[in-house]
């Protein structure tokens, strides 16, 4: 057994020896020799299956500018529907039972009629006096105040109710004692309170125009039939009070005060095109009422001075061909683009019926790029021009393959 362990030991004592000794040569002889026996570590390449492949744009420019123009001026209608606004009246009454108010040296009788009210509204009392004994006074009371007092006689009343309350309100009709006659009454066969509510039946809308530049005038067309009074309000400033009815077309021009404010509340800008919102208010007086047919809001832009621009393009990548994607914001005069290559002089255009808001894509020869074809190294300047007025927003540049 003892012999065995020391044949063991000898055999581990030989293995350290050879690993330590192979350990001392790598470290000492020329690193090209330890390339050629374990490789080269540091070159290794590793794949990430979840890296994101390169994208193929070699060229992107942002565009702030318009392209084109127009020599005279250029009207853009925004049609809505015919409308109609009113302040009519509806009625609504509260009726009492027949009831006999008497009064006397001992005291007077009322009777109490409680409703909920509204402060706009108008009230009005129609009492029917059937019969009366002696000459009592009738008297009337609203949340505790007089606002009628008469001797009673026989007939038909009408008597308004001023300073009615929104929320709960009390009215009183009370007799009292008046002359010589001890015992007096007031018999009523019917009692009603009216009710008068005005319903407002405005007409609003909201109309957004891509604005050039917040160029340019703004005018609302609209030809009013009817009576009475009704104003005309853009963004809360009134624009227009007519007072005795029409029936004549009217345009009106929006004040630069309320384009300003437009502009300033704006939600954004682009390329010079500026969405401005207006929000029209039709609206009448009480007893009013105007039927509104041919109406719009027209934006005349005003003549634009002929713009082309030019923009310096650098492209390092080889291809045979290219994808030219140009970017439209907005189309203000419909019309063709037309791209110029320098130094190469070549060019082509987007036809205005091809040309849209949004990506417009071509795909031209490397040619049209003059420069170093075999490296893919172009440099040069690109003219975009059009005979309508664009807003282009981007041009990018991608090597087809």
């Amino acid at each position: 057994m003892v012999e065995q362990v020391e044949r063991l030991s000898a055999a581990v004592a030989v293995l350290v020896f050879l690993l330590v000794g192979i350990m001392i040569y790598l470290f000492l002889i020329p690193p090209s020799a330890v390339t050629s026996i374990v490789g080269n570590f540091t070159n290794l390449t590793y794949t990430n299956s979840s890296a994101t492949a390169p994208q193929k744009v070699v060229y992107y420019y942002p565009i702030t500018s318009y392209i084109g123009g127009n020599a005279q001026s250029v009207n853009f209608t925004y049609p809505f529907e015919g409308f109609t606004v009113s302040y009519s009246a509806v009625n609504s009454s509260i009726s009492e039972k027949p009831f006999t108010l008497t009064s006397s040296i001992f005291g007077s009788s009322s009777n109490n009629l409680k409703f909920t009210g509204n402060s706009s509204d108008k009230y009005y009392l129609i009492l029917n006096i059937s019969s009366v004994s002696g000459t009592p006074y009738l008297k009337l009371q609203i949340n505790g105040k007089y606002f009628y007092s008469s001797i009673a006689d026989k007939g038909i009343l009408r008597i308004a109710i001023p300073s009615v309350d929104t929320g709960e309100n009390i009215l009183s009709i009370n007799n009292y004692l008046n002359g010589f006659a001890l015992t007096q009454s007031i018999s009523f066969s019917n009692v009603s309170m009216v009710q008068t509510s005005f319903i407002n039946t405005q007409f609003s809308k909201s109309v957004e125009i891509p604005s050039m530049l917040g160029l340019g005038d703004y005018i609302l067309q609209f030809t009013p039939i009817g009576y009475g009074n009704m104003s005309v309000s853009a963004n809360g400033v009134g624009i227009s009070y007519i007072t005795n009815g029409s029936n004549v077309p009217i345009s009106l021009s929006i004040p630069e005060s309320v384009v300003n404010s437009g502009i300033s509340t704006s939600s954004g800008k682009n390329n010079g095109i500026i969405p401005l919102t207006f929000n029209l208010l039709f609206s009448v007086s009480e007893g009013g009422r105007y039927v509104v047919t041919d109406n719009d809001l027209l934006y005349e832009l005003p003549p634009i001075p002929v713009k082309q621009i030019s923009i310096p393009y650098s492209v390092k990548a080889s291809s045979s061909s290219y994808i030219f994607s140009l970017g439209v914001s907005s189309i203000v005069r419909s019309g063709y683009v037309n791209i110029t290559f320098y130094p190469s002089g070549l060019s082509f255009s987007i036809p205005a019926s091809s040309l849209s808001t949004g990506e417009n894509i071509v795909v031209e020869p490397a040619a049209y790029l003059a420069g170093d074809e075999a490296n893919g190294d172009y440099t040069g300047t690109i003219t975009l021009a059009s005979d309508g007025l664009i807003m282009p927003s981007s041009l990018t540049i991608t090597p087809s393959s």
